[in-house]
């Protein structure tokens, strides 16, 4: 079951959830932190201050707090973005999500007024999982999103999306928990430490960097001009098949998730190896202790028969966190 919060009556938002004890998560649904794209999009919400002040309230309660992006809104940047993320995860929110701007039909962002003064750019894709087989026909269903405007190009809508990948993998999931909470008592900005991974990822030949750059390929080959070009590939049976098999069609964040959790070693190396270049010598055996830790806890976890693990360590990290 999901609750979303009221954007309105901050005191009444912060008292249902007293009540509820943290069975609700606490949503800052922002859309965009940037005033421009909020006066364009009629959209007022809580001043972040007052969702920063609801989400320390909450902590001790052990309710999470999300926030939610939408990309690519008029006048919206590359920039202006990322300063959004930015101050999320400063404000320790613990999830950050991003959507890709839906150009839902009959509604005032889908009129062609707006698509011609912001000069949107649109795209067709599948529906998530949303197809099938129905009296021996192919059915399925596409969407029309943007991924382009006046302030924020293609190229730089699939730089977000990829480095949504790592916010959605490294922090959202909780791979990485402790050590963010380290970064976080050291006063080392975790943002900061996420887009230099990011960089080096896209640098890099490893296995990380290839399903990093696998992730970005398919949200590139996912995106169709038109939505008949589309529906003519997918219902030519050998393509569809690719859709039943799971190849084509999914959520990507998800199966990306998935892959990473698979992978989740190589990932966390080389976070780890990127955070310690900028560390004093002193600082490294804690932090490769909480390496340790995090990938001992989730390494393996699609094999049932390796169920427990041992490990060393020379700090108490249970204690610790």
């Amino acid at each position: 079951i999901g609750v979303a919060t009221s954007k309105v009556n901050k005191k009444k938002v912060l008292e249902c959830l007293s009540l509820l004890g943290g069975t609700v998560n606490f949503s800052a649904s922002m859309q965009s932190f940037n005033e421009d794209t909020l006066r364009e999009i009629k959209r007022k919400n809580l001043a972040f201050n007052e969702y920063r002040t609801i989400s320390k309230d909450i902590t001790s309660k052990k309710t999470r707090s999300w926030c939610e992006f939408i990309i690519p809104l008029p006048e919206e940047t590359k920039d202006s973005y990322l300063l959004g993320v930015k101050t999320s995860i400063e404000a320790c929110m613990d999830g950050i999500n991003t959507y890709t701007c839906m150009m839902l039909k009959n509604t005032e962002l889908r009129d062609s007024f707006y698509v011609k003064h912001f000069e949107m750019e649109t795209r067709y894709r599948i529906v998530p999982r949303d197809f099938g087989r129905y009296l021996e026909k192919n059915v399925i269903e596409t969407e029309e999103v943007c991924v382009g405007t006046s302030t924020m190009m293609l190229s730089e809508y699939i730089y977000l999306r990829g480095f949504n990948f790592i916010l959605s993998t490294h922090y959202n999931l909780k791979s990485m928990k402790e050590i963010i909470k380290y970064l976080r008592v050291e006063n080392v900005s975790v943002y900061s430490y996420l887009r230099e991974i990011y960089e080096s990822l896209m640098r890099s030949d490893g296995l990380a960097g290839r399903i990093l750059k696998s992730f970005i390929d398919d949200t590139t080959s996912e995106l169709w001009d038109s939505e008949e070009e589309l529906l003519e590939y997918y219902n030519q049976e050998n393509n569809f098949q690719k859709l039943v098999e799971g190849k084509d069609g999914a959520n990507l964040i998800q199966k990306y998730q998935a892959i990473y959790l698979d992978y989740i070693k190589e990932f966390v190396d080389h976070a780890v190896l990127i955070i310690s270049n900028h560390l004093q010598h002193t600082e490294l055996e804690a932090l490769n202790n909480l390496k340790k830790y995090c990938i001992s806890l989730q390494n393996n976890i699609f094999d049932a028969s390796k169920d427990k693990i041992k490990n060393n360590f020379t700090f108490d990290v249970l204690a610790w966190i």
